[in-house]
């Protein structure tokens, strides 16, 4: 077939299905993994025929053929060749949002990351000046990308202050950071995509987590230290009467993080679907809830050796840290205080799930934590303690109208 098709082409050259055999040539080379050849065709297509109807899509083509190679460079070079030719063409914005994150992808693949992130942006700018349905799914991934490195600083941004003081600086300072980030993720539900809904609100999960474990980690600052001998205590007593309030103050900011785990398993449920997110994020209510929460054997590839062993964490009185009596698992009332809400129920087959726009104020809301001075901490036979503060002064989770994500298949030639 490729004998004949290549015949055709070459010594028919005023046939009018010489166009026909110059495609299905490149077809039959793809389909027996002739890419160098298959691709090298699809491109001679765009030069010979710029003008017929299904050009664009041929050499957009091409570029997937490149990728199936593993050739990367090419892979760029030719998308950007697509953006650079049909940039103007309203028929194909789609293409060109679909185009511009390919180039990321491939970037991003070898190493340069700095690239990647410009045409992150490229594809949601794309989407922003031409909103699209079709185009929704690439700038949702984009979007989801382009707050990766925030989400990193985040990460790395330690409580490690030798004081008080500035313990509680760095505190307020990786507060403000996890508002930043999580609305940044909150923006991500508005584009209605499964995949990249759970995704988002899983990482929105994973600050809260992280947010606890920096304040679990922080030292016991100096100032706490030399407060020992005014309170008749050594400075060993002192510092773990320190550590039981930090760690009241992370059971707080831990249960936040489990809600919100929670609500990623549940919207995972609604649309039966499981996919790397909805398995990492029961990795993660493993390791903080284990025995309400075991691993199932899918998941249980994903976890790492440290997750069974993890040492559960103490209130004051010595019992263990464990989950709300109440525990919110669907978006709050009006009232935002997660009294008397129902967990959120899977829908009959055929019924409809609502499709609210998201609410970027309506999701996780946090006050910066409390510090605690010498003058919050007693000795563990002392009544009338001060209790840390809640991060919201209240622990909830707010989750109004978390979108509807929508299942959008992927179009035709996509790697």
């Amino acid at each position: 077939a490729i004998k004949t098709y290549s015949a055709l082409a070459r010594d028919y050259p005023n046939s009018a299905r010489r166009a026909d055999s110059v495609y299905n040539a490149a077809l039959a080379m793809e389909n027996v993994q002739a890419y160098e050849r298959a691709a090298k065709l699809y491109l001679r297509y765009c030069d010979l025929f710029p003008d017929r109807d299904d050009a664009p899509e041929v050499c957009f083509r091409a570029g997937g053929v490149y990728a199936k190679m593993g050739d990367k460079r090419r892979v760029i070079a030719t998308y950007r060749n697509f953006i650079r030719r049909y940039r103007n063409d309203d028929r194909h914005r789609d293409r060109i949002a679909d185009a511009n994150l390919r180039v990321a992808r491939a970037y991003r693949e070898l190493k340069r990351e700095k690239d990647a992130l410009k045409y992150f942006d490229h594809t949601v700018k794309e989407f922003e000046a031409n909103p699209k349905s079709e185009s929704a799914p690439y700038a949702a991934e984009a979007k989801f990308n382009l707050i990766g490195p925030k989400f990193e600083d985040f990460q790395r941004y330690a409580i490690s202050g030798r004081n008080t003081k500035q313990q509680k600086k760095q505190l307020i300072k990786k507060s403000t950071m996890l508002k930043e980030v999580e609305g940044a993720y909150k923006r991500v539900l508005g584009f209605k995509q499964l995949d990249w809904t759970l995704a988002s609100l899983y990482r929105i999960g994973r600050l809260y987590q992280e947010l606890a474990a920096s304040i679990l980690a922080a030292p016991c600052p100096s100032d706490i230290r030399r407060a020992a001998r005014s309170m008749g205590m050594t400075a060993e007593e002192v510092c773990d009467e320190y550590k039981i309030v930090l760690e009241e103050q992370a059971v707080n900011v831990e249960d936040k993080a489990v809600l919100a785990f929670e609500i990623t398993v549940n919207k995972a449920r609604e649309f039966q679907i499981v996919n790397e997110w909805s398995e990492r994020t029961l990795v993660q209510l493993n390791r903080l809830r284990r025995e309400i929460w075991p691993l199932q054997k899918e998941a249980k590839s994903f976890i790492d050796p440290g997750v069974v062993e993890a040492a559960p964490m103490l209130k004051r009185d010595g019992s263990l840290a464990g989950p709300r009596s109440e525990l919110q698992l669907a978006p709050a009332d009006a009232s935002g205080d997660g009294e008397g809400t129902k967990p959120t129920e899977a829908p009959e087959s055929g019924a409809e799930s609502s499709d609210s726009p998201v609410s970027p104020e309506s999701a996780t809301a946090i006050e910066s934590p409390v510090v605690p001075g010498a003058d919050q901490i007693a000795p563990s036979s002392a009544t009338g303690g001060n209790e840390a503060a809640s991060p919201d002064g209240n622990g909830d989770v707010e989750t109004d109208n978390v979108p509807t994500p929508t299942l959008t298949p992927q179009p035709e030639g996509d790697s």
